[in-house]
């Protein structure tokens, strides 16, 4: 998936911001379409990690709660 390829290229890159973290949301959010949500869950993780506006912080959170953790759970 190219999206997941720019976000791992701009990963460690904190200056990218805020295209460092809409990149990670991108990709994520294709993750969780594809029932991938380990992935998904690794990007939000990592886009969180840097320092994200504080809309796109919100729109990783939610991505995470209401998409990724309740399908993992049925997963389990």
């Amino acid at each position: 998936m190219k999206e997941k390829a720019a976000a791992d290229l701009s990963a460690p890159d904190l200056v990218l911001e805020p295209s460092r973290s809409v990149l990670h949301r991108s990709a994520a959010s294709l993750a969780v379409e594809c029932c991938e949500f380990r992935a998904a869950e690794q990007l939000i993780g990592r886009a969180l990690s840097g320092n994200p506006p504080t809309d796109i912080a919100e729109e990783l959170r939610d991505l995470l709660i209401h998409e990724v953790y309740p399908q993992r759970q049925l997963l389990v």
